[in-house]
């Protein structure tokens, strides 16, 4: 159920976002209120079945090594560069393993510490989901993860935005750019806690107040 609903999430974003740039682009995103009420279930389940069956071969083999981080390790980091690209990161995978094995000062220093970032923010998610729901604390505090010893580490770290801001080139304007995130302050909170209390609200899943 959860690979079901990243994946319709995934396809409305997609589909919201496009609509989004031919209407008004001065206008901050309103994505759609969840759990979704319009689902084609005839077209997903077969792909999450799929999709389940393959990971459960990926389990078993994880299941067979003696250290399954050496094999999730890397993929992270690569999931962790594609990632930042979205906010103009220039690493590759290659010089972030090589500045791992062996730190020095490059020209994309800034860049790789950022990265590396991202994939301790995971980290710190996959430990706080043993011990509690996704809530909206978590994600602060994964925000906060994410801008230690960084570049915007003393703007706002591990807090929802107040300022309004979006996705284009450097310089763009906020009428000519790629996307606009939900407004700031209620708008994002209001996003985030119907995101995280979504999937209480999904068939067969007891209801639960998550923490603010």
């Amino acid at each position: 159920m959860r690979l079901i609903w990243f994946v319709v999430l995934d396809t409305k974003v997609v589909a919201s976002n496009r609509i989004q740039r031919e209407v008004n682009m001065a206008t901050p995103f309103v994505p759609r209120p969840l759990p979704l009420k319009d689902i084609d279930w005839e077209y997903l389940v077969p792909r999450v079945a799929e999709a389940n069956s393959a990971l459960a071969r990926y389990d078993g083999l994880l299941e067979g090594m003696p250290n399954p981080r050496l094999l999730l390790s890397p993929m992270m980091t690569q999931e962790a560069v594609l990632s930042s690209k979205i906010e103009g990161k220039q690493a590759t995978l290659e010089e972030v393993l090589r500045y791992e094995a062996k730190p020095n000062a490059t020209e994309r220093q800034e860049d790789i510490r950022e990265i590396l970032n991202y994939r301790r923010a995971m980290l710190f998610a996959e430990g706080e989901l043993k011990a509690r729901p996704l809530c909206l604390n978590l994600i602060k505090g994964m925000h906060e993860v994410l801008l230690d010893g960084v570049r915007g580490r003393d703007k706002s770290r591990g807090e929802f935005r107040t300022i309004q801001n979006w996705v284009g080139k450097p310089n763009t304007p906020m009428n000519e750019a790629s996307y606009v995130p939900p407004e700031p302050n209620n708008g994002v909170r209001s996003v985030s806690s119907n995101w995280a209390n979504s999937r209480y609200k999904l068939p067969g899943r007891r209801p639960r107040e998550v923490r603010r």
